[in-house]
């Protein structure tokens, strides 16, 4: 989701952009494409982002960790507040700070227009606890302000009367000078998402109320009146006014109809956007969550949205008449698995977004229609033939799926559960493995089980492998029929989670296992671990989280290994090997390098592999020097 958009008022044709899990993105061509800066950047996400009025290098960011309060349970993480003094090269933690997801994507970020031409200018914060700081030596240290309210959503600036702020909480709407803190507001049956105001009538403000849509005050805030008339709307959480123009101002609706809504006379009247045309990587409409709006510091009618729940930046050039994609490079899709097809054709299937066809080696990609099992999302996925077999439905629970079409039709079987990892016999057809099932005719009936196939051995596809808990510790066990007799292998592996198993091609006897402790290998018969010693440094955090390892078919002794910091923020991202797994590098990228990596998947055809990560999908060419 998008959390945030920022011009530079010094320089629109810069523009800052915060995700809820990939942290921050930048445009130097006024939106069209964007490009990751996250480097020392911990955050998982961004919930506001604030340009320096007359520096465009100088940004501070409100980082979380991507989730609202009630789903965060450790407060101990990375929210807080981060600076950057060079355009987002690199960023600084200035304080710890408790930032969430909230209703509205407000600022929560003020300057004082006083101070902007002193050495040290002063900034407000706004935290989801309800306080109020203020730094005034650019950010280098805060302190309390003295204002406590319920959780902050949005503080700006009044144009009428510059140093004074006008604060939405879910107590109310406040204005706040450092000499007092009034509550304002008269008329509005419930508290603010989100305010907007204009130089152009600094009198003016709109608020906007959730399912109350929205309400105008032409006394600077004091009282409101109903706005929002002749339009059909959900809930109104975000709503912003243009600098130039105070009676053009735009909101966004949430629900599946719904999406921007704008108005041209200063709230008298309101029409739905004519328009959507959100062509990208994402199917599907509507606005399913709140969305930022950025509005153009020079140009009344240009503005930036984005369609959140489908991961789509959408700009209008009429004043939120009209409105099309607008996102080239930025990427919310985390990828789950890759059936290869041949070295050009694909299907991707994503944890968020359904199966995604390339024909042409990712430079284009069509739909694969599939039934909605409880959700899009998809774990993973087989082809053996014409035989298709998905894991569909939510993040916790998927129906498996057949299609002997190539995805025309689907099948639905009576197999659930979370399905991570599924296979197809290479030797037979109309053999395939789900996690702790199996089918030996081609997915038309499935047997349970005793234990989840976690990895096959590529000599000979009869033979399966897992890893399970017996008593204390992790134990290896191998089946030499399909998973229907099980036979420990070699020593306990004294690791916590295991996320991830690989067993190594060239050699046969040794595995690879991804933990939440390190990279562990045996060799046949005793588990080994590898670590910081052996090149794998720990993340922001300390820790060894692996979610994935995966040994390379066409580059003998090639692994690649991939990090998470689950509830905690960002990782380290991806490592390689060239000795199978005796000693690491980090990949020398520096996306990969400060990233959370989810898959890893070789293209059986060619050796390339893609890398799902937080920042979208990278394709390594790995064959050869390459």
């Amino acid at each position: 989701m998008v959390m945030t958009m920022a011009y530079s008022p010094s320089d629109p044709k810069i523009i800052y952009m915060g995700s809820d899990t990939s942290q921050v993105w930048k445009s130097l061509d006024s939106g069209y494409s964007w490009f990751p800066i996250n480097n020392g950047y911990a955050a998982l996400g961004s919930r506001s982002l604030l340009v320096h009025p007359k520096n465009s290098n100088i940004i501070f960011s409100a980082g979380m960790l991507g989730k609202s309060i009630e789903q965060i349970r450790n407060h101990d993480h990375s929210q807080g507040i981060f600076r950057t003094i060079d355009g987002g090269k690199h960023w600084e933690m200035l304080k710890k700070l408790p930032f969430y997801k909230q209703e509205s994507r407000g600022s929560l970020f003020a300057i004082d227009s006083r101070t902007l031409d002193d050495e040290k200018f002063t900034i407000y914060v706004g935290t989801h606890d309800g306080e109020l700081l203020v730094s005034n030596n650019s950010g280098d240290t805060w302190k309390r302000t003295g204002f406590k309210s319920e959780p902050i959503l949005e503080i700006v600036e009044s144009p009428l009367t510059p140093g004074t702020l006008l604060i939405a909480s879910k107590a109310g709407l406040y204005r706040y000078d450092s000499q007092k803190t009034v509550n304002i507001g008269k008329g509005l049956p419930t508290w603010p998402r989100s305010i907007a105001v204009s130089p152009d009538k600094p009198e003016v403000v709109y608020v906007a109320l959730g399912g109350y849509g929205v309400y105008k005050s032409i006394d600077a805030g004091r009282s409101f009146t109903p706005s929002l008339r002749g339009v059909v709307f959900s809930s109104i959480n975000d709503i912003e006014a243009s600098f130039l123009d105070a009676g053009i101002v735009i909101s966004t609706s949430t629900g599946r109809k719904c999406g921007p809504l704008y108005s041209h006379d200063g709230g008298d009247k309101w029409l739905r956007a004519e328009s959507i045309n959100a062509k990208s990587l994402t199917d599907g409409g509507g606005f399913y969550f709140s969305s930022p709006i950025a509005m153009h510091p020079e140009n009344k009618r240009i503005a930036l949205t984005s369609s959140n729940g489908r991961a789509k930046v959408l700009s209008t050039t009429d004043a939120g008449v009209n409105w099309s994609y607008s996102g080239s490079g930025y990427r919310g899709g985390r990828l789950g698995d890759v059936i290869s097809l041949s070295q050009k054709s694909m299907i991707f299937v994503l944890t968020d977004h359904g199966a995604w066809r390339t024909d042409d080696r990712g430079r284009s990609f069509y739909p694969v229609e599939h039934p909605k099992k409880g959700g899009r999302s998809i774990s993973s996925g087989a082809i053996s033939g014409a035989t298709l077999v998905f894991a569909v439905g939510s993040w916790k629970m998927k129906h498996l799926l057949v299609s002997r079409d190539m995805g025309i039709s689907w099948e639905d079987t009576a197999v659930k559960g979370k399905l991570r990892n599924i296979r197809s016999h290479k030797g037979n057809s109309r053999v395939f493995y789900a996690d702790d099932y199996f089918s030996h005719n081609a997915g038309s009936t499935w047997t349970k089980l005793s234990y989840p196939i976690m990895t096959i051995d590529p000599t000979d596809n009869d033979k399966v492998y897992t890893v399970v808990k017996l008593n204390k510790f992790q134990q290896l066990l191998v089946s030499k029929d399909r998973g229907r007799h099980w036979t420990r292998l070699g020593s306990e592996l004294p690791a916590t989670s295991v996320r991830w198993l690989e067993i190594d091609p060239f050699i046969t006897s040794r595995f690879y296992a991804a933990t939440g402790n390190g990279i562990w290998v045996f060799d046949g018969n005793k588990w080994s671990i590898r670590n910081k010693r052996h090149g794998l440094q720990p993340d922001h955090y300390g820790k060894q989280y692996y979610e994935v390892v995966m040994a390379h078919s066409k580059r003998r002794g090639l692994l690649i290994a991939g990090k998470r910091s689950p509830g905690l923020g960002v990782a380290n991202g991806l490592f390689y090997s060239q000795d199978h797994g005796e000693s690491w590098m980090p990949m020398p990228d520096k996306i990969l390098s400060n990233t959370n990596i989810w898959s890893a998947s070789e293209n059986q055809y060619d050796g390339a592999v893609y890398v799902g990560t937080s920042h979208g999908v990278y394709r390594l060419d790995l064959v050869g020097d390459h």
